[in-house]
């Protein structure tokens, strides 16, 4: 008598080359996920960056815009690049915006407005601010009797900064630079 095999099912060597494909597959597909969601936490991060110091920025603009450059706090010509901006209102009450180290938790170095001897965080909270550079040109007060100037205050801002994500590898700088005419006239 012949015997007949009825096999109705899938072999243990089966089954385990089926699922050894299906653990690489998800292996795979998984590493993948990770590593988009990643960079688009990283993408976002340095957006918001662009759109909070864009915002900052319009701000110090609009500051330098509506008041002086206080050419006595520099004392006398101003040669090159400077670390902090000295601005004068009609009142004569004199603020400045610098680079400062007391930032709080998030960033190690940001930018501040002093006015009233108070120290105010003007940068983004997740924004490490790298550099901070203001151009003022001309060098000397156009606003002196007898200078010789004759040329509105231009003030170039260079700043550069880095989001801070708790990542600290492949963080790109962010740099912004823009140029600034007072409209305070007086001659």
């Amino acid at each position: 008598m012949k015997m007949l095999s009825k096999r109705t099912g899938f072999s243990l060597i089966e089954v385990m080359v089926v699922m050894a494909i299906f653990l690489t597959m998800m292996l795979i597909v998984s590493d993948i996920f990770i590593g988009v969601t990643s960079k688009q936490k990283k993408t976002l991060t340095s957006q918001q960056a662009v759109t909070e110091s864009s915002l900052k920025i319009e701000q110090i603009v609009q500051t330098v815009r509506t008041n002086m450059i206080d050419y006595s706090y520099y004392r006398g010509n101003i040669n090159g690049p400077v670390d902090t901006l000295a601005l004068v209102d009609d009142e004569g009450e004199r603020f400045l915006f610098s680079q400062s180290e007391n930032c709080g938790d998030l960033s190690s170095r940001c930018l501040t407005l002093i006015r009233d001897g108070q120290e105010n965080i003007i940068s983004p909270p997740r924004l490490n601010m790298d550099r901070i550079e203001f151009v003022i040109i001309p060098s000397s007060d156009p606003y002196v009797a007898g200078s010789g100037v004759d040329q509105q205050p231009i003030v170039t801002m260079l700043l550069e900064g880095s989001p801070v994500n708790g990542e600290t590898e492949d963080v790109k700088p962010l740099v912004f630079q823009t140029s600034v005419t007072s409209r305070h006239y007086e001659r």
